[in-house]
């Protein structure tokens, strides 16, 4: 005859920014849970433990994805350019905190050509591995 339930345990695991974290929760007399506080665009692997006093029965691991959220800064730091006389070159690090699949950057620039103000759009598809722009003048 089975014991008496005590409840479960969440456990669940993802990575940020090349670490690993684990988590372990116990709730005592809930048929839900939420979790909360977790980033955007992550692999959140989880299980369910449910235990009495005769033992303990892990559930299937569930793997689901966050949705992804707009992508953070590009680092200042990284931002380099290279002016010449009719183009200027610039390169860049893709944010800290990507938070989804970059699929696109837009650089903007206002400037002046033989004394008339001249405004300056690109629009770039990012491609693995190009984070860079030749702005021809």
């Amino acid at each position: 005859m089975a014991g008496v339930f005590h409840g479960f345990q969440v456990q669940y695991q993802y990575s940020f920014n090349q670490q690993e974290y684990s988590v372990e929760e116990l709730i005592q007399t809930s048929s839900h849970y939420t979790l909360r506080g977790l980033r955007p665009f992550v692999t959140v692997r989880l299980r369910l433990v449910l235990a009495n006093p005769e033992g303990s029965k892990e559930s299937e691991e569930i793997v689901k994805q966050t949705e992804e959220d707009v992508p953070g800064s590009v680092p200042v730091e990284s931002l380099q350019n290279s002016p010449y006389e009719e183009k200027i070159f610039m390169q860049w690090r893709a944010p800290n905190e990507t938070n989804g699949v970059i699929t696109l950057y837009e650089n903007q620039g206002v400037g002046r050509h033989n004394a008339l103000p001249l405004e300056i759009i690109t629009v770039i598809a990012a491609i693995e591995g190009i984070k860079g722009i030749i702005w021809d003048i």
